[in-house]
């Protein structure tokens, strides 16, 4: 029998008609023995395959059920692709988290959460929720993107709000036990932030937080200016809802503007690099939570490598815990780590634009890895631009502002944004940073550079 004619009749076995013959469905087969039929006049025995089944942790395939167990544990441990939303799994960030709920709790008063791109920001406001939804507090979150109207977002944001909390309705009236929402008693059209203020300032009985992620996103200026205008407004009038915003910026002002009438309505809260011991908690999660262990020496040049970033920290922890349990091994040693930067660099020059990539390749750098690495780092701000005076503070000092201006700018690779007061400076593309900071360690580790100091 031919090849596809040995499918065919393979694959006729999986499926029965019903009795009008119209329709098939699935019957039950035994899949080891259909598998290995496959393999047989396919050649896929070494085909690569999912090593876990999502729906039984004891279907495994081609390793241990003890590693198969541990590697289904670590998919929700470091996680760099998703924000954290497991209480269990966020560490790191617990002071931060402390002050947050301090202000919110104690103050009374509206947040602005700001600091760079991978710091952690979608992850505390997911664990800020699920904390405030416990305490009884009614929680509604709301992603920004850059063509978001104000009242569109606030009137689905407030089909969360039963009427019943509205101050003064009968909580048998018709409405309430119809199951209208706050979103009923907006106007039917467009509104501003005095009319919502008014409705927002009748809520009785609970009290409301309003997250706005994203916020930087936001092209749309009146949305901007009516918010600061709900919060003076819900702040004169001492409602009980209260806003938490968060965006890439580097200071509260270039998140929401300089208003001073609302200055003293918020407050700050920036997210500042991981320290070590952060980093420790973070990567520490993989034990507790899959029993994968780290060594001093890896901890340690994670947090180098990882620049404080939370976002770099988990995505070299699940690369080198992949690679640890790929070789059999719960322990993640130095070599995993170094294994691990050649998928992140790969990965990383994935995400860059074509034309910026090209020019990388053709870079000439020679011994001067060092003073590209250390502009990198200088580079990896909430907003991209660097000046003069942030790379003489750096580790390159003279060198670094030298390749800048005779090399980097010239291979079109950074362009200069002004030189009032000082000359500024920006990659062409946000993830050049990353990708060059990245490639600049790995290069360094495998030449031994890194790896005796670690």
């Amino acid at each position: 029998m031919v090849l596809k004619e040995k499918i065919g009749a393979m694959w006729s076995r999986f499926f029965a008609k019903d009795d009008e013959g119209l329709r098939r469905r699935p019957i039950a087969i035994q899949w080891p023995a259909a598998q290995k039929s496959i393999e047989k006049v396919s050649g896929e025995a070494s085909f690569p395959r999912f090593r876990t089944s999502t729906l039984s942790e004891s279907a495994v395939r081609a390793e241990s059920e003890a590693l198969a167990r541990t590697r289904i544990a670590l998919r929700s441990v470091f996680t760099p692709a998703q924000p954290v939303t497991d209480r269990r799994m966020f560490a790191g960030r617990l002071k931060v988290l402390s002050r947050l709920i301090e202000i919110i709790e104690d103050r009374l008063s509206h947040v602005v959460i700001f600091g760079e791109r991978g710091i952690g920001k979608t992850s505390l406001l997911h664990i800020l929720s699920d904390l405030a939804e416990e305490s009884r507090y009614v929680v509604l979150h709301g992603t920004c993107g850059a063509g978001s109207r104000f009242d569109e977002m606030f009137r689905r944001l407030l089909e969360s709000i039963p009427l019943l909390y509205l101050k003064n309705i009968s909580p048998t009236g018709p409405e309430v036990e119809s199951g209208a929402t706050f979103a009923s008693q907006l106007p039917s059209g467009a509104f501003d932030a005095r009319e919502l203020s008014d409705l927002l300032a009748q809520i009785a009985g609970i009290r409301v937080l309003i997250i706005l992620d994203e916020y930087d996103r936001l092209e749309n200026e009146q949305f901007r200016q009516y918010t600061a205008e709900l919060i003076k407004n819900l702040s004169d009038r001492a409602a009980p809802v209260q806003l938490v915003i968060a965006g890439v910026s580097s200071n509260l002002h270039e998140l929401i503007g300089y208003i001073p009438s609302i200055r003293r309505n918020v407050i700050g809260l920036p997210l500042p690099h991981l320290t070590s011991e952060e980093t420790e908690a973070l990567v520490a999660l993989g034990n507790s939570a899959a029993g994968v262990t780290f060594g001093t020496d890896s901890v340690a040049m994670i947090h180098s490598l990882a620049n404080g970033s939370p976002y770099v920290t988990r995505l070299i922890c699940h690369h080198a815990s992949g690679i640890a349990l790929d070789g059999g091994r719960t322990n993640v040693v130095i070599d995993d780590i170094i294994a691990s930067l050649d998928r992140m660099v790969e990965e990383a020059e994935g995400r860059l634009a074509y034309a910026p990539a090209q020019r990388v390749r053709h870079l000439e750098v020679g011994d001067r890895g060092a003073v590209l690495g250390s502009i990198a780092r200088i580079a990896s701000t909430p907003d991209g631009w660097f000046t003069r005076s942030d790379l003489l503070l750096g580790e390159g000092g003279g060198a670094a502002i030298e390749m800048v201006e005779k090399t980097l700018i010239p291979a079109s690779l950074v362009e200069l944004g002004g030189t009032d007061p000082e000359p500024r400076y920006k990659f062409i593309d946000e993830g050049l940073p990353n990708y060059l900071w990245l490639m600049v360690a790995r290069n360094q580790i495998q030449a031994g550079a890194i790896r005796s100091a670690a």
